[in-house]
């Protein structure tokens, strides 16, 4: 019958596994698989020359490629190590609904055989809305699982970029069967007005009022398709700062999950020469922890860009944390303790954009010192840096995102790490909403 290629399953969603296989070729045939696919940034390539057993088969959940763009058994490792082959020209955007990915086998560099499936994002039965059609005050976006439920919630909140959550993970959430608000907080960082903007979010993370996430998390409990008690919320780098705030002052709050997270609160960003606090509680500041410039970091910075590489930025935050005294850190430690269920912190070992592994561990070491009764991890993914995300996603590139032309920050982390921290992370939030809200 000739050669074969089988892709499985034929729908599947983005964090599951896929089988692939080939059949019918010569026993210790060299063959190469090729997989092409577009997602968020860009087209990727990914590509591995496997060697037939004595049957002419290829089994990538057992074999391990003798060449191409990863080492070792990885069923997934054609679609992890993919290698960018054109970027996006409006760079990371919000994930598309579902995405096709053919794998092909080659023979001398002629194709013999190809398969592809649908990868979805969101399953076929979640109901998306846009928050601003129900409500004029909240800007995002709202998804909604079959049936009338009520279902459990969460809040997905992202980091300093601003804007609706663009990413994947609300929309696994949803095909989990959790209600999911992805919620701005801020307009997202050089936005135009077909961003969605609104006049009810400040332009920059400075003086973001709590109360306006407050209201919001109030609104979608009282929709009828939603559980009202208790919540979750997962937060990203700056938007866990705002996860772990919810959670110590919000009562249905009772689920916190930070990605490469922060349990101490630091002053807002601002791209205008503005300063102070990130978040306002009744127009208050609530204490916050200041970065640290000094002329060595501009210098080192200036370096950098001169040079074309990527600028660390975490210097400013540990160097913060280093120079501010007890009393200013104890008041810029969220009371985690008041959030009354489990609490999760998913950090980077090697992160560039801020140090989450010491960062996170402020929490979770403030839980154990007042004998938290519910459940809290803090896990450190040591080759990670700040950009882990769900499971099966390429990791190539994202050592560093761009800013500007000819400047970038440097995210940290490796390859390998992504796709161990991916896979253990995602799962790892699973069990404990599983475990806060049913």
């Amino acid at each position: 019958m000739g050669p074969t290629i089988s892709v499985s399953p034929e729908s599947p969603l983005l964090d599951e596994e896929l089988t692939i296989r080939g059949t019918g070729f010569e026993p210790g045939e060299r063959v190469r698989l090729v997989a092409e696919f577009e997602v968020l940034w860009g087209q990727f390539r990914g590509e591995a020359t496997f060697e037939t057993d004595e049957s002419g088969h290829i089994d990538l959940t057992e074999q391990a490629p003798v060449a191409g763009d990863y080492e070792g058994v990885r069923p997934m490792g054609l679609v992890e190590f993919a290698e960018l082959v054109e970027r996006a020209d409006d760079g990371p955007g919000a994930i598309a609904d579902s995405h096709r990915l053919t794998v092909r086998a080659e023979r001398n560099g002629d194709t013999v055989a190809e398969s592809f499936v649908q990868r979805r994002a969101l399953d076929s039965q979640v109901d998306t809305l846009t928050v601003e059609d129900e409500h004029e005050e909240f800007v995002g976006d709202l998804y909604l699982p079959s049936g009338d439920g009520p279902h459990p919630g969460v809040v997905v909140l992202g980091g300093s970029g601003g804007g609706v959550p663009a990413g994947p993970r609300a929309k696994l959430l949803a095909s989990q069967g959790y209600a999911v608000l992805a919620l701005a907080y801020f307009q997202r960082a050089g936005s135009t007005d077909s961003d969605r903007d609104d006049e009810h979010l400040p332009e920059e993370l400075i003086e973001v009022p709590i109360e306006y996430t407050q209201g919001a998390i109030e609104w979608f409990r009282d929709h009828d398709r939603v559980q009202s008690v208790p919540v979750g919320v997962v937060g990203t780098s700056r938007g866990s700062e705002l996860a772990y705030l919810l959670g110590a002052r919000v009562s249905s709050v009772r689920t916190v999950v930070g990605y490469v997270p922060s349990g101490v609160l630091f002053e807002g960003i601002s791209f205008n020469g503005n300063s102070g606090p990130a978040w306002v509680a009744d127009g208050d500041p609530i204490p916050h922890v200041d970065y640290r410039f000094k002329r060595r970091y501009y210098l080192a910075a200036l370096w950098h860009v001169l040079r074309g590489k990527p600028v660390p930025i975490e210097i400013t935050y540990r160097g913060g944390l280093a120079d501010a005294d007890a009393d200013t850190v104890e008041a810029a430690t969220v009371p985690v303790e008041n959030i009354g269920g489990p609490v999760l912190s998913l950090a980077g070992g090697d992160d560039a954009m801020w140090p989450s592994d010491e960062l996170g561990a402020k929490a979770v070491e403030r839980l154990e010192g007042q004998e938290y009764d519910h459940f809290h991890d803090h896990v450190v993914y040591p080759d990670a840096g700040h950009s882990i995300l769900v499971p099966y996603l390429p990791v190539r590139g994202r050592e560093s995102t761009p800013v500007f032309p000819r400047f970038s920050f440097a995210m940290g982390g490796r390859p390998a790490g992504y796709a161990e921290a991916d896979v253990d992370s995602w799962q790892r939030v699973l069990e404990t909403l599983e475990r806060g809200l049913g």
